[in-house]
């Protein structure tokens, strides 16, 4: 597969996240002003969405147990600490999110 657009910028706050569905459910988090990561949306520590959780700094937290994410790694950080999360190739274009599903920038299990 390839980059395909997912969201516009504007739909997502800086310091929020965004579901969007494509071939995977992808939780979208803006970290600044044209910093996007794209993660799978399902928690790996008892399958909840994470796009209902919080951000912080350059992390996202689960809404259900805390179970805490880092969005450069897609790596388990804290307690509980849970195997890696997807992290899919996301970039911006113009004002377009654009994100690849298939192109993983780690090494996580089975979703």
């Amino acid at each position: 597969m390839a980059f395909e657009e997912a969201a516009n910028l504007d739909e997502i706050e800086i310091g929020g996240t965004l579901l969007v569905e494509l071939a995977e459910p992808v939780c979208l988090v803006r970290l600044g002003e044209r910093d996007v990561r794209a993660v799978h949306d399902t928690c790996t520590h008892q399958q909840q969405p994470l796009h209902e959780g919080t951000v912080d700094g350059d992390t996202l937290v689960c809404a259900a147990h805390a179970a805490t994410f880092d969005l450069s790694t897609g790596d388990s950080v804290g307690v509980p600490e849970d195997a890696a999360g997807p992290l899919y190739a996301c970039k911006v274009e113009d004002d377009a999110v654009l994100v690849d599903v298939d192109a993983l920038l780690n090494e996580a299990g089975p979703r």
